[in-house]
């Protein structure tokens, strides 16, 4: 979208769970709905699915999240888990890589013909390096570090309850993570090769979270394990924006 957030991707799915109070014992299922390039618009922004499970019942609540996975049947929507944790850029530049991690929720409400429009939202955010490398190299990974005086920990997994009215991801049961968060670069392909005094961009997505007051260490980390490190501001992160 504008604020450049990746949209559906291909063979990707969504679950739909139906409200807890309709009048039917269907408040435990999930159904699960695929996503293939027939059924995605041509901008990425909005997709047909294609599925079955449940009919729809008229003036009643549905949640969906976006993407699905098969190892989490059991779905909660009061408490869905998310991580952002393994990310992989495969090329210089690549948005694509972003997908499976652009979480996202909608909610609808059955219309008399039996429908339901969901308009997604996005519960993560983008950030975005645009890195002057020092010399030729295979370049393995970026990591966005909390600098060490820093009084708190990054979020980068947690929980959400899309039935909230603003669903925000929280951490579970209080437990704090650490101050490191990190892009593998062709994590399968010995890294990305770029040359002397070129730009590396690098997209990483993470939770939204205030920054504002903290020092954030930028390591960029080549194939022979040098690291090269810069300093910038942390800024308050909210869902649906991208930061450079």
């Amino acid at each position: 979208d504008e604020n450049g957030i990746v949209g559906f991707i291909n063979n990707e799915d969504a679950g739909i769970l139906p409200d807890m109070f309709v009048e039917v014992d269907i408040s435990s299922q999930t159904v699960n709905f695929y996503i293939d390039n027939e059924s995605i618009s041509e901008d990425g922004i909005s997709a047909d699915f294609n599925g079955s499970g449940f009919k729809l019942l008229e003036n009643s609540t549905y949640y969906a999240f976006y993407p699905y996975s098969s190892s989490i049947q059991s779905l909660d929507k009061t408490a869905i888990p998310v991580s952002y944790l393994g990310q992989n850029m495969k090329s210089n530049g690549d948005f694509s890589s972003l997908g499976d991690f652009d979480y996202m929720y909608a909610k609808g409400i059955t219309n008399n013909n039996g429908t339901v429009a969901l308009s997604f939202q996005h519960l993560g955010c983008v950030v975005e390096y645009k890195l002057k490398v020092p010399k030729s190299s295979q370049y393995t990974q970026v990591r966005f570090e909390l600098k060490s005086n820093a009084e708190k920990t990054l979020l980068h997994d947690g929980v959400v309850n899309i039935t909230d009215e603003t669903p925000y991801i929280s951490l579970v049961n209080e437990t704090v993570s650490d101050s490191i968060m990190t892009v593998k670069l062709n994590e399968y392909g010995n890294g990305i090769k770029v040359e002397k005094d070129s730009l590396l961009t690098v997209y990483m997505m993470m939770p939204p979270q205030d920054l504002s007051e903290d020092e954030i260490n930028i390591r960029l980390v080549d194939s022979d394990e040098n690291w090269y490190t810069a300093a910038v501001k942390g800024k308050n992160m909210r869902a649906g924006y991208t930061y450079h």
